[in-house]
C-alpha cells in the first residue's frame, strides 16, 4: 500500500485531474485500439500512393494501347502486319514458317 501511495505522490497534479485522465485515455484509445488507429492510417496512406502509382502505370498503358489502335485501324500496312502476326495470314505466293522454342 505504500508502494501505490508513493507512486501517487510522485505523479504531478495536473496528471491527477480527471480530465487529463480522460484526455490521456483516449489518445492511447486513438493511437493503439481503435479501428481507425495510428497504424492503419499509415498503411493505408502507403497502400493509396501504391494504387495511384498502378493508376499511373495503367493510364500510360491505356494511352499506349489508343494509339496502336488508332494506327491500327487507319494504316493499311500496319493492318496487314498485324493479320500476319496475329492470324498468320499470308499472300498466295508466300509460305508461313513458324519458330517454335524448346527450352
Amino acid at each position: 500500500m505504500k508502494f501505490i501511495k508513493r507512486i501517487y505522490s510522485s505523479i504531478p497534479d495536473y496528471f491527477k485531474n480527471r480530465y487529463w485522465l480522460t484526455i490521456i485515455l483516449f489518445v492511447c484509445w486513438m493511437a493503439f485500439f481503435d479501428n481507425n488507429n495510428f497504424w492503419s492510417q499509415v498503411s493505408l496512406k502507403f497502400e493509396l500512393n501504391d494504387l495511384r502509382n498502378q493508376k499511373e502505370k495503367v493510364l500510360q498503358d491505356i494511352k499506349i494501347v489508343k494509339e496502336r489502335h488508332d494506327k491500327l485501324l487507319n494504316d493499311s500496312k500496319e493492318q496487314e502486319r498485324f493479320a500476319r502476326e496475329k492470324y498468320w495470314m499470308k499472300k498466295k505466293n508466300e509460305d508461313i514458317f513458324i519458330m517454335v522454342k524448346d527450352h
